[in-house]
């Protein structure tokens, strides 16, 4: 797995390209093998229930290999913008940003409800933070698509750019 395209630096975009074709063809045969399996049933039962989640998967990987083994994932940073070493998770109350100082200490901050990106952002501020687009290396692991954070930070993007 680790020799694989996911994990290598300095893919040609030909190889990218190639493996984009290549899950565009397996989009067609599993829904043409859906569209078969469908024909032949002869009830409910008989119809065809994980082709939709196998071509969702597939969706997916393409979406990433067309960006070339990159997407991204939401994050912080300061006001001065400096990536904040950030991530949600679930906390007593909900949705919470669970955010690592540089000196090994904690902070919390909770995930804004607004739902507009203008008060989305002035929240964050208020808290010292800017919400952002982080864009990431991705790699399949065994529970899913996963950034490569040892690749580094491939570039920080401000919402609504």
């Amino acid at each position: 797995m680790k020799n694989s395209i996911w994990y290598q630096d300095e893919v040609p975009v030909e190889e990218w390209e190639k493996l984009a074709v290549q899950l565009e063809r397996d989009i067609v045969r599993v829904q043409a093998d859906e569209d078969r399996l469908r024909a032949e049933a002869q009830s409910i039962d008989d119809l065809p229930v994980y082709h939709n989640g196998l071509i969702r998967q597939i969706r997916r990987e393409l979406e990433i290999v067309r960006n070339q083994g990159l997407d991204w994932e939401m994050g912080l940073v300061d006001l001065d913008g400096n990536l904040v070493n950030a991530k949600i998770v679930n906390g007593k109350f909900g949705e919470v940003w669970r955010i690592e100082k540089e000196d090994g200490s904690v902070s919390w901050v909770n995930v804004s409800v607004a739902e507009k990106l203008s008060r989305k952002q002035a929240f964050y501020a208020s808290k010292g933070y800017e919400l952002v687009k982080v864009w990431w290396r991705f790699a399949e692991g065994k529970y899913g698509w996963f950034a490569l954070r040892d690749k580094g930070v491939k570039r920080i993007e401000k919402l609504g750019e």
